[in-house]
């Protein structure tokens, strides 16, 4: 095999060709030749006028016609949105945070508690599992209706209160009261009698306590004995404030303590 020799290059420097030397470097080939020449001195740019163009001739359409325009006067009006009063606040089940008492827990404030259903308290009342829910059933039904309630417990004929809500519940006189079943008092009378017993005037000294502690000057109080076997265990006293109970609201409270003193004696029976 024998080695190709190459021509040796002219003295002088190498020179390197452009490749645009190589571009239509045929004959006959020129840049001129390849040119394109557009005359548009004869239409104006910005022309849209179907007629200004030659016949024959494509119109292209200018950028802005492809971007649509927007009108506010065509866009419907935005719908205002429905005014609706807020819900009234309602029951929305058993709390089990403690309710304001003498241990030093804060007052509870009836105005904005929410009003349990009467139904709802009674059959709450048929489920409970200890006393203390029970009592928590008790006082939620009332604090959406009075001012002021509390739970007092028989011990020894001696009547103390062992749960309360509202303005002044937790002061000192509330954790003190003891209140003497055997004297002449407003929960003497309920628990002789078994039932509910309204008073707007102390008529005892027992009495004159139980308002300063539960009350005030112009309160009216209502006592409604909770019972097992015809015994009584404790009691249930509101403060229904200057003015007085209606019919239906004594009624209601003799149907919720009654359902309290069922579910207080099954209670009582499961501890045995």
């Amino acid at each position: 095999m024998q080695p190709v020799e190459l021509p040796s290059a002219p003295a002088g420097e190498l020179e390197v060709a452009s490749p645009l030397d190589h571009i239509g470097s045929g004959a006959g080939s020129s840049w001129s030749r390849r040119a394109i020449e557009v005359d548009f001195s004869s239409q104006d740019v910005s022309s849209t006028d179907p007629g200004a163009f030659p016949e024959g001739e494509l119109q292209l359409a200018s950028v802005h016609e492809f971007i649509p325009t927007w009108d506010p006067s065509a866009e419907p009006a935005a719908s205002a949105p429905e005014s609706a009063e807020a819900p009234a606040e309602t029951f929305t089940g058993w709390d089990d945070s403690p309710v304001g008492g003498p241990e030093g827990t804060p007052d509870g404030n009836a105005a904005s508690a929410p009003q349990v259903p009467l139904q709802d308290a009674l059959e709450a009342l048929r489920q409970a599992t200890t006393r203390g829910e029970l009592g928590k059933v008790l006082l939620s039904y009332a604090q959406g209706r009075f001012p002021r309630g509390f739970l007092l417990g028989e011990t020894f004929g001696i009547a103390k209160v062992g749960r309360g809500y509202g303005p002044g519940s937790n002061k000192p006189e509330v954790s003190a009261l003891q209140v003497d079943l055997e004297a002449p008092s407003l929960l003497a009378m309920a628990a002789a009698g078994g039932r509910a017993v309204v008073s707007s005037v102390p008529e005892s000294p027992e009495d004159e306590t139980l308002f300063a502690a539960l009350g005030e000057s112009f309160s009216h109080l209502v006592a409604a004995p909770i019972r097992v076997q015809q015994r009584t265990v404790g009691f249930v006293v509101i403060d229904g404030g200057p003015s007085p109970f209606g019919a239906e609201e004594l009624d209601d409270l003799e149907s919720l303590v009654g359902a309290a003193s069922e579910a207080y004696g099954r209670l009582t029976e499961s501890l045995m």
